[in-house]
């Protein structure tokens, strides 16, 4: 709803005004700036790298990782083309579910039936005997 984003946006708001301020030099009673989560690590001059690995001696299926295309890449160079192969894969591809999500009342997706309760297994009486 409305309220819901406009609540939403007031925090980021606020998130990025902390963050501004604690940039700037200017201290944040309760806040403080860390350094974040490293990205990645990749070659940084990936020419050097192959070279040296090669040195090393390296058989080439140890240095280079070679992958069957993803569903997406293999649907598009076949479905069109060719839908009866493209029908043949479609059997053999699995997709996660998605994560539950907060959307408007008006949205028409089903809700979801959320019931804790249901996520416990039954246990005997007895076993408090």
């Amino acid at each position: 709803s409305a309220q819901v984003e406009f609540v939403e946006n007031w925090c980021k708001s606020i998130r990025a005004r902390v963050s501004d301020e604690l940039n700037a030099g200017y201290p944040i009673p309760g806040f403080k700036l860390v350094e974040g989560k490293q990205g990645n690590r990749s070659w940084g001059i990936e020419s050097e790298a192959e070279t040296m690995l090669k040195s090393f001696k390296l058989k080439q299926d140890q240095m280079y990782a070679k992958k069957i295309i993803s569903p997406t890449q293999a649907e598009k160079l076949i479905k069109r083309d060719n839908p009866r192969r493209w029908a043949k894969l479609e059997p053999l591809i699995i997709r996660a579910d998605g994560k539950p999500t907060v959307v408007p009342e008006s949205d028409p997706r089903p809700a979801l039936d959320v019931n804790p309760i249901n996520d416990f297994d039954d246990i005997s009486d007895d076993i408090f005997a």
